[in-house]
């Protein structure tokens, strides 16, 4: 090893710990936006994370505010004990922060390039296919190999209920 390769090892040691610092304080800020507004990934990643209509504006302005861009929406069924003509779709988690459980609909996710357009397609009028019962869910565009611990169902409630439980 010559001595120019010596110097430079330490340089990029610092850098890859630098980004993965950054990285790690991203992910702990995107943790904590999802707890205080009551989003609700499904599974272990961020991928389907389930939030209430009225949550979804402030929870896209401050990712924007990150610099995490949101590329995706999906749509889930919030199942509730009432008159609202659930459940629709597929099954689901039991909500973690609301009575009832989300049932995942068949529609394909709808991507984006920017977080302006996701606000300006859920400020649009919905044709008649999307319910009043019906709730978007969210796809971050963070790394696919980012673990979210905090707000994940956990396993003893992880029951997926569909029409038939």
């Amino acid at each position: 090893m010559t001595a120019g390769s010596r110097t430079e090892a330490p340089l990029m040691s610092n850098c890859a710990d630098k980004l993965y610092e950054e990285n790690k304080m991203l992910k702990n800020t995107l943790d904590n936006l999802i707890k205080e507004h009551k989003v609700q990934p499904v599974g272990s990643g961020y991928t389907d994370c389930i939030i209430s209509f009225g949550e979804s504006f402030d929870f896209i302005n401050a990712l924007s505010n990150i610099g995490i861009n949101v590329y995706g929406v999906t749509w889930w069924c919030h199942c509730k004990n009432d008159v609202t003509g659930c459940p629709h779709g597929m099954g689901g988690p039991l909500s973690l922060y609301y009575d009832g459980w989300f049932s995942e609909m068949w529609y394909e996710m709808l991507e984006f390039d920017r977080n302006e357009q996701v606000i300006s397609y859920l400020n649009s009028p919905k044709d008649k296919s999307i319910f009043e019962c019906f709730v978007p869910a969210l796809w971050p565009d963070v790394p696919e190999d980012w673990i979210n611990e905090g707000c994940r169902t956990p396993h003893t409630r992880r029951k997926f209920l569909t029409p038939n439980s």
